[in-house]
């Protein structure tokens, strides 16, 4: 049996988010996060907020548009050897 929630290496020098977002309710709390790793599954970064009261929908458009604006700051403090 095929599992899908292991991680899948991507091209070298790329990075993967992989990105979840969860509503309680139809527009009750809810939180996004992620996880950032490049080519050989060296973690780079994680994020977890609470963004308000929203529907699912909402909610995972904006996991999906905050994951790339956090990358360059990730990635810039990462390699400067900041704790985030």
């Amino acid at each position: 049996m095929r599992n899908d929630s292991s991680w899948i290496p991507h091209f070298i020098s790329m990075l993967k988010w992989n990105v979840d977002a969860s509503v309680n309710g139809n527009l009750g709390p809810s939180r996004i996060g992620g996880v950032l790793r490049d080519h050989e599954d060296k973690f780079l970064c994680i994020f977890y907020c609470y963004t308000g009261n929203m529907n699912s929908s909402e909610n995972k458009i904006l996991v999906i548009k905050k994951a790339p604006l956090l990358s360059t700051y990730c990635i810039y403090a990462f390699s400067n050897q900041w704790t985030i």
